[in-house]
């Protein structure tokens, strides 16, 4: 999608879900591969037109954070070396879900995971938190997902025109946050359903 910010400038997002790790990472490695090619193929066409272009790829991406998007950064690399993650498997926390950004939002965003205490609940096997799930079999249980939502706040440079000259006047900043989640949170903050991604723009 390419998308224009309140007057702002031009964004390009990839919203991903890349194949699973369904019969062992190193089995379906070659399926992600692949998606992985199509992605970096899109990714080019776009920076080929415009090389300093702002690009957002987002997702699950099914594996842990790596730079092998050329042109792109992944930004959940430090996160997972400070042992963070978005979910939860035998114990061990990995960040699945992934943003990558192109050079020129690099110096202009921060990513962040979402962990609030209303969408987690007790591991009693592994001790700790987890994800509370909104299925735990065919055992519906309240829950949200077995992902935690990865946030990106970026600062965009807004142009402001005078309405009785039409020219640029001043630049201010605007505070633009993005939200990527799974089947999360009811009421009023998210919806819930199964496989569904939710991309949230809200401003301040």
């Amino acid at each position: 999608a390419c998308c224009r910010i309140d007057r702002c400038d031009t964004v390009h997002l990839f919203i991903c879900h890349m194949p699973s790790m369904r019969g062992g990472a190193t089995e379906s490695q070659w399926k992600r591969d692949a998606a992985k090619q199509v992605l970096q193929h899109a990714v080019d066409s776009v920076l080929a037109l415009h090389p300093v272009a702002k690009i957002i790829v987002m997702g699950d991406m099914n594996c842990g954070p790596t730079d092998d998007i050329v042109g792109l950064h992944n930004r959940m690399m430090s996160l997972a070396q400070q042992g963070k993650g978005t979910h939860k498997w035998q114990g061990q926390w990995t960040c699945l879900d992934q943003f990558y950004t192109s050079t020129t939002l690099d110096s202009v965003s921060d990513v962040r995971i979402y962990d609030a205490e209303m969408i987690m609940e007790e591991d009693r096997k592994y001790m700790g938190l987890k994800p509370k799930r909104t299925f735990a079999g065919f055992r519906y249980q309240n829950g949200y997902s077995d992902h935690l939502p990865i946030v990106m706040d970026v600062k965009m440079q807004q142009m402001v025109q005078s309405q009785e000259k039409m020219t640029i006047t001043k630049i201010s900043q605007k505070q633009t946050s993005m939200i990527m989640c799974y089947q999360r949170v009811q009421k009023e903050t998210f919806l819930p359903g199964q496989n569904q991604t939710i991309l949230i723009l809200c401003q301040s």
